[in-house]
């Protein structure tokens, strides 16, 4: 008898295995067979949930000093944001430690780690810089050798944070602001539509309809949601989690999909609409920037929010999807119609875009795609900078953004200007001394000139 309940439960458990392997390979039919994934057991409870949180954040930059005073504040207000730790690359020109401490000031907790706090001691890391050694080009070396310090940075804060009992905690770039996904009636035809080919007519046709109705009547989540500067995303979270709502208490990872913004001018009038008097518009690009190409076509992977109420300690090797089968999407590619957040990803001038030397990814062509296909404006997201004031101070306000980002602009300039003449001697703030062992295995990976070929060797770098 024992051994036919083993038996039956080895069955069982090879059943699920073999289905959910089968689903991953064809993404189309997964909703229907792969139960396991779709109705996951509930991590978190009304009765157990906080009625207000503070989120955490983990950052990773490179000379953003110009746009990171405006990311910090905007989702202080909007998340908000109250903890953080922000990754510097080891090649940044510019050290970010003046605005942090700024932000300090007004009760952010904020940690600030080099190379050496997360990625050195980390075994797989070296054995994936080791897998690159077979890349020619230079540049895509670089870009994957970029994805894995980002995947090694976002495990190792994730497991910072969920020491200190953290829940909801946010993957962005400083480009990037999570904000809700208010519903445009010029935003497309939905991308479940995409999939209606697996349905049957009537199946689609009750679909349609469905969907419809709920546009017209005013019904839909999407058209409920609530503003900006009014309810933070955290009392949002709270109160789905309080409707026991699947998205919100069943997935320790909601993938969030993006839209691009381009670098289109609007007019003055345009722009100063709910602006607090005394501010220049022209200085934000949530403010300046309205103007986005296609809401719903899926053209860049999305970012994560990560529940650590159900971050099992996992390695991560994707940056866009954490937790693979614990997330929302079944792909890195979220569903915009479905999702009730998304993240604003902000292209900015062209000067300051193509600002970063020897940055491959930034260039003239790559601005110009994401300037190529713009489909509509978007003015959501501006009741922010209001709000910011009424919680900090308008002169408080001020000085923790557009004089934070005049400064960054003159010691950008001044620290470009000392990187072209000095180069190969340039003083990198953030480059870290390797013990013995590290240092022959970065040097056998050659990996420090694969990442900036200015830098001829290690010993002509003069560290701090």
């Amino acid at each position: 008898m024992f051994y036919r309940v083993l038996s039956t439960i080895f069955v069982f458990v090879i059943y699920v295995w073999v289905v959910n392997l089968y689903t991953e390979t064809i993404p189309k039919t997964r909703k229907r067979l792969s139960f396991v994934r779709m109705h996951p057991a509930k991590i978190i409870s009304k009765a157990t949930y906080p009625p207000a949180f503070n989120f955490s954040a983990c950052l990773l930059i490179k000379d953003d000093n110009q746009i990171l005073p405006e990311w910090i504040a905007y989702h202080f207000t909007v998340l908000p944001l109250r903890h953080l730790i922000v990754a510097v690359d080891p090649f940044s020109l510019t050290s970010p430690t003046p605005i942090l401490d700024k932000f300090r000031e007004i009760g952010m907790d904020i940690e600030v780690w080099r190379d050496k706090n997360y990625l050195y001691q980390d075994k797989i890391f070296w054995k994936r810089i080791k897998s690159l050694s077979q890349i020619i080009d230079p540049n895509e070396k670089k870009v994957k050798v970029h994805r894995i310090r980002q995947s090694a940075f976002y495990e190792r804060c994730l497991k910072a944070f969920k020491r200190q009992n953290f829940t909801w905690t946010v993957l962005l770039d400083t480009d990037e602001y999570l904000t809700y996904n208010h519903f445009d009636p010029d935003e497309g035809q939905p991308q479940w539509y995409d999939r209606m080919s697996t349905l049957s007519v009537p199946e689609r046709g009750i679909l349609t309809q469905q969907f419809n109705a709920s546009i017209k009547s005013g019904k839909h989540p999407r058209q409920r949601l609530p503003q900006i500067g009014q309810v933070t995303i955290a009392q949002y979270i709270a109160d789905q989690v309080r409707k026991d709502n699947p998205r919100w208490t069943k997935f320790s990872c909601v993938l969030l999909p993006r839209v691009q913004f381009g670098a289109v001018e609007s007019k003055l009038e345009q722009v100063v609409g709910r602006v607090p008097n005394g501010f220049d518009p022209n200085s934000f690009h949530t403010l300046r920037y309205r103007f986005h190409g296609p809401k719903q076509q899926a053209n860049k992977p999305g970012k994560s929010l990560v529940n650590l109420v159900g971050f099992d300690n996992r390695k991560i090797f994707n940056p866009h999807k954490i937790m693979n089968r614990k997330c929302t999407s079944e792909t890195a590619f979220p569903d915009f119609s479905d999702s009730d957040l998304r993240v604003h990803h902000y292209t900015g001038s062209l000067d300051l875009f193509l600002s970063r030397p020897e940055d491959s990814r930034r260039n003239v062509q790559e601005f110009l795609s994401r300037n190529g296909n713009i489909t509509g404006h978007d003015d959501t997201i501006r009741g922010w900078l209001s709000k910011f004031v009424s919680l900090v101070g308008k002169d408080e306000a001020r000085s923790l953004t557009e004089q934070l980002q005049g400064w960054a602009r003159k010691e950008d300039d001044l620290a470009l200007q000392r990187w072209k003449i000095e180069k190969e001697n340039f003083t990198y703030p953030f480059f870290d001394h390797l013990s013995n062992d590290m240092e022959a295995q970065f040097a056998s990976s050659s990996l420090l000139k694969e990442i900036d070929p200015t830098v001829a060797s290690k010993k002509k770098v003069k560290l701090l």
